[in-house]
């Protein structure tokens, strides 16, 4: 019986020379999925204070995948490095043929005391962490798109009735005190947790949209 992911190209993983990033290319590997993989396996940022992977680690999840009678195409990447994710993507689907799904896994760590913090350390997380993951996806996305599996599901749920149906039950939802806020109102909120009034509220999302987000 085939595995859940049978016919298709299931990273594009990054990070996959170890950790969560090898335990994903082999479990979907494990599930008839081939992998296109990558990994910097080598040198981290200063900040970064435990040992990087190495090409001898990437080289034992191509192993670990291999032995699951999936085919890998791994390759040393930095994923800060757009053109050259651009190419692993490129040469992954020209020998595996298609590309369905894209998982952004590397990341990096940097515990640090919040005031010791330097610039280039905070540069080098957000590289990586932010616009590394923009990378990624934008790398491989369109090859996805080209791949014609994703988009809206024609069933007869989205037909006949049911489009009036949904669009008189929109008319239903609540509806905002005003239809934008003003700048006051945002300044309200920072001053507030600016007080001692907000002392016990750490790295919390505030939304300030009358509920907005919440409808």
């Amino acid at each position: 019986m085939s595995g859940r992911l049978a016919g298709r190209v299931a990273p594009f993983i990054t990070g996959a020379a170890r950790g969560q990033g090898r335990a994903h290319a082999v479990r979907m590997a494990t599930e008839d999925a081939d992998i296109i993989a990558v990994d910097i396996a080598g040198k981290l940022p200063e900040c970064v204070p435990y040992d990087p992977a190495t090409p001898e680690d990437l080289a034992e999840t191509v192993r670990l995948v291999g032995a699951t009678d999936r085919r890998i195409i791994a390759s040393v990447v930095d994923t800060r490095d757009f053109g050259r994710l651009r190419e692993a993507v490129r040469d992954g689907v020209a020998t595996l043929g298609r590309l369905d799904i894209i998982v952004a896994n590397a990341g990096i760590s940097a515990p640090q005391v919040w005031n010791d913090i330097k610039p280039e350390d905070f540069r080098d997380v957000m590289d990586i962490n932010v616009t590394g993951t923009w990378n990624r996806v934008m790398a491989g996305a369109q090859r996805i798109i080209d791949g014609g599996r994703g988009g809206p599901v024609n069933t007869a749920m989205g037909s006949g009735d049911m489009v009036v149906g949904i669009a008189k039950a929109a008319e239903t939802n609540p509806q905002l005190p005003s239809w934008v806020a003003q700048p006051e109102d945002i300044a309200d909120a920072v001053c507030g947790l600016a007080s001692d009034e907000s002392r016990n509220v750490t790295a919390a999302q505030i939304s300030v949209d009358q509920g907005s987000t919440q409808y």
